[in-house]
């Protein structure tokens, strides 16, 4: 199941990284540089609020693994 969870957020960065570069290397914006550069922001911020839910679900759901051993 993590590693499910961990391979689509890794899919989802390796697709926020490569669209952006597609569009500029295919040169089909309709404003040229802003559109690459919405589509960029928009990718981020979406790949940040992943990341970050991601994170406090696992803080979450599994405080075990986050509480120190005693020896």
């Amino acid at each position: 199941e993590a590693a499910v969870v961990s391979s689509g957020l890794l899919l989802m960065a390796v697709m926020g990284i490569l669209f952006p570069a597609v569009l500029h290397f295919t040169h089909t914006e309709v404003h040229f540089g802003k559109s690459e550069l919405a589509l960029s922001r928009f990718s981020s911020c979406i790949m940040l609020l992943a990341y970050a839910s991601y994170l406090l679900f696992q803080l979450k759901s599994r405080p075990s693994l986050y509480t120190p051993i005693d020896e």
